[in-house]
């Protein structure tokens, strides 16, 4: 018996702004390509996975929830290591985020007892000159030497600073930066946590595909713009 393909091509920019409907066309080559069109509910919860090919289901299960594409392709060890990624990497970041903002509120009241700041939510740009020189005068005559006057800042009571030591400044210098790396290092576990349901999406198409028998995954551009997964399943 010979066998027929059918090409999924299911829309990775916003598929659910719009209503959709599936729409067949003639592709050659014994294929049949299923496009979105817009006219029709597609997008309901319920009845849009119906429609849904499985593979497409996987993809997009795991690109939501790292681990549910596996788990809904029945592999549930792979599920569960992608899922326990996730929580790694989220409490990762709690932790960074939570002490990047404690060392933030110390070294602010840090400058109010050893340097008389009377304001907090200075910019960065603040604290990093308060950190180099003993005084926002120091500092001023600085940016003065070198022509920098949109480096100047108000010698006034907002934003005046004077270190009573050279240890209390190198002090908050410290805490000042751990408080960069701490919050610097936050970002980065986003980053991870992004890459972390991209593998695991790529991963439960590559499930369904072992267990539906597609014979090919592809991804191709679109001229306006975007991209698109198509998978071809054998019949």
């Amino acid at each position: 018996m010979s066998q027929r393909k059918y090409v999924f091509i299911v829309l990775l920019i916003v598929m659910c702004t719009q209503s959709t409907s599936w729409a067949a066309r003639p592709a050659g080559n014994g294929f049949r390509t299923l496009l979105l069109g817009r006219d029709s509910t597609a997008c309901d919860s319920t009845a849009g996975m119906r429609r849904m090919p499985g593979t497409a289901g996987s993809f997009f299960f795991s690109l939501a929830v790292p681990g549910m594409g596996q788990w809904y392709a029945g592999n549930r060890k792979s599920a569960k290591i992608f899922l326990a990624a996730e929580a790694v990497l989220w409490a990762a970041y709690g932790g960074f985020r939570f002490y990047g903002v404690e060392k933030r509120s110390d070294y602010q009241a840090w400058a109010s007892s050893h340097a008389g700041v009377s304001a907090t939510g200075m910019d960065h740009d603040y604290y990093v000159a308060m950190e180099n020189y003993m005084s926002l005068r120091d500092y001023n005559e600085e940016q003065l030497r070198q022509r920098n006057l949109s480096g100047m800042y108000p010698e006034d009571d907002i934003y005046w600073w004077q270190w009573d030591t050279e240890e209390n400044r190198r002090e908050f210098k410290s805490m000042r930066l751990a408080s960069d790396r701490a919050l610097n290092r936050a970002v980065i576990v986003i980053g991870g946590v992004v890459v972390n349901h991209l593998i695991s999406a790529i991963d439960g198409l590559r499930e369904a595909k072992k267990r539906s028998g597609i014979s090919t995954v592809g991804v191709a551009g679109m001229p306006e713009g975007g991209g698109i997964v198509y998978v071809s399943v054998p019949l």
